[in-house]
C-alpha cells in the first residue's frame, strides 16, 4: 500500500505543476460570474440555463484533466524508461497501475472539488441555491465518474498510442452521452440473436450518463433515492475493478 501511495503522490504533484488546471479554473470563474447578472442577455430565468452550462463546463474540464493525466501515466514512463528503476524497487506492475490510477483519481477529484465548490458558491450568491442532498449526490456522482474514466483511460493506453488513447476516450464519452438512449431503444426493439448481441454491447459499455446530473441541478429537482446512489456506487466499483484487473494483467505481459 505504501508503494501505491507514493506513486499516487507524484501524480498529484504533477497537477500542481501543470498549467491546465489554472487555465480551466479561470475560464470557469469567468463563465460562472455571469450568473451574478440578474438579466443576462436580457432574458428571464436565463440563469437556469447558465447553471446548466456552468456545470457542464466544470464536468468537461474535470473529465479532460482525468483523461489526459491517466493517459499520459504509462506511455511517458515506458517511453522514457523511468518505469524500469521503479520496477527494480519493491514495486510490482500491479502497484504501478494502482498507484497511477489512485493518483489520477485524486488529482482529477481535487480539481473537480475546487470547480464544484466555485459553482455552488456562485449559484448560491445568485439566490437560486440547490438542495444540500442533491449537491452531495452530484459531488459523489462526479467522483465516481472520474474514477471510471481514469481506469478506462489507463487501459486504453496499454493497447493504443497516447494520442489514440486520448481520442478514443473522448469518442467513447460523447458517443455514450449522446446515443445511450437511442441504443437502448434499438436494443428493446430487436429480437433473437441480434437482441442478445446488442444487449451484450449495451451492458459492456461504460454508462457515463448515469453520473450526469446537470439537468437535475439546473432545475433544482429532488435528490435521488438512496438506493439509486448506492447502485451507481456499486456499479462504479465493480466496473472499475474489472478494468484495473485487465490493465494489471496486460502490463504484466507487456515487454518493457
Amino acid at each position: 500500500m505504501r508503494q501505491i501511495w507514493i506513486l499516487a503522490q507524484n501524480t498529484i504533484k504533477a497537477l500542481i505543476r501543470k498549467k491546465d488546471f489554472y487555465v480551466f479554473f479561470i475560464m470557469l470563474l469567468v463563465l460562472l460570474v455571469s450568473l451574478l447578472s440578474e438579466n443576462f442577455f436580457g432574458a428571464r430565468n436565463v440563469s437556469r440555463y447558465i447553471k446548466d452550462i456552468g456545470f457542464f463546463c466544470l464536468w468537461l474540464f474535470s473529465f479532460i484533466i482525468a483523461v489526459t493525466f491517466a493517459s499520459k501515466q504509462l506511455p511517458e514512463e515506458i517511453d522514457s524508461k523511468t518505469i524500469l528503476p521503479l520496477l527494480a524497487k519493491p514495486v510490482t506492475r500491479t502497484h504501478f497501475i494502482l498507484g497511477r490510477f489512485l493518483g489520477t483519481v485524486l488529482a482529477s477529484s481535487s480539481a473537480y472539488t475546487i470547480f464544484y465548490f466555485l459553482y455552488i458558491v456562485v449559484t448560491s450568491i445568485k439566490g437560486e441555491g440547490i438542495a444540500f442532498s442533491l449537491v452531495i449526490q452530484a459531488y459523489i456522482m462526479g467522483i465516481c465518474f472520474l474514477s471510471l474514466v481514469s481506469a478506462i483511460s489507463i487501459l486504453l493506453t496499454l493497447y493504443l498510442t497516447l494520442s489514440a488513447g486520448i481520442t478514443v476516450s473522448f469518442v467513447i464519452y460523447f458517443a455514450i452521452i449522446w446515443f445511450a438512449d437511442k441504443l437502448r431503444a434499438i436494443v428493446i426493439s430487436r429480437t433473437g440473436i441480434e437482441s442478445v448481441l446488442l444487449n451484450i454491447v449495451y451492458y459492456v459499455i461504460p454508462h457515463y450518463e448515469f453520473y450526469d446530473l446537470r439537468v437535475r441541478l439546473a432545475h433544482s429537482w429532488e435528490a435521488f433515492p438512496l438506493w439509486v446512489l448506492s447502485g451507481v456506487i456499486v456499479y462504479t466499483i465493480l466496473y472499475t475493478s474489472v478494468v484495473l484487473y485487465i490493465s494489471c494483467s496486460k502490463l504484466k505481459k507487456k515487454f518493457l
